[in-house]
């Protein structure tokens, strides 16, 4: 079960996030988790809010593992964007044709969010051994 830091981090990331806006961050193909390349069917961009993305990537940098202290802002925005695009399914599967302005965090579900933070706590590039820490 995800620990409220991951929550937490998810929400971030998620305010950061649009279906539209100025800044690409990515453009790909999604499918469920894990799915093969070729049973990615659905296409989508994804937007970012620069500095609600960068406050977001700074958060796990402060409460990730110890060696993302030594890697850039711009390698962790790769890690993390790469993160975001292999789980879009939680994310799009009922929201990604939508075009608002507003982030994801308005509307993709709680269900769906508690998704992103299970698949969250077990990335180890991100966590390292030990998880997210929790703060009070």
């Amino acid at each position: 079960m995800a620990e409220p830091i991951h929550h937490q981090t998810i929400e971030l990331l998620l305010k950061a996030i649009h279906p539209e806006g100025d800044t690409l961050l990515s453009s790909f193909m999604f499918g469920k988790p894990g799915a093969p390349i070729w049973e990615r069917r659905f296409g989508t961009e994804l937007y970012a809010d620069r500095k609600v993305y960068t406050r977001a990537l700074l958060f796990i940098r402060q409460n990730g593992a110890a060696h993302l202290h030594a890697i850039s802002i711009s390698e962790l925005w790769s890690m993390v964007t790469n993160f975001l695009t292999e789980n879009f399914w939680f994310i799009g599967h009922s929201s990604a044709f939508l075009k608002y302005s507003s982030p994801y965090s308005d509307y993709v579900s709680a269900r769906d969010k508690a998704s992103l933070a299970e698949a969250l706590q077990f990335l180890p590039y991100l966590t390292g051994e030990t998880s997210l820490r929790y703060i009070h």
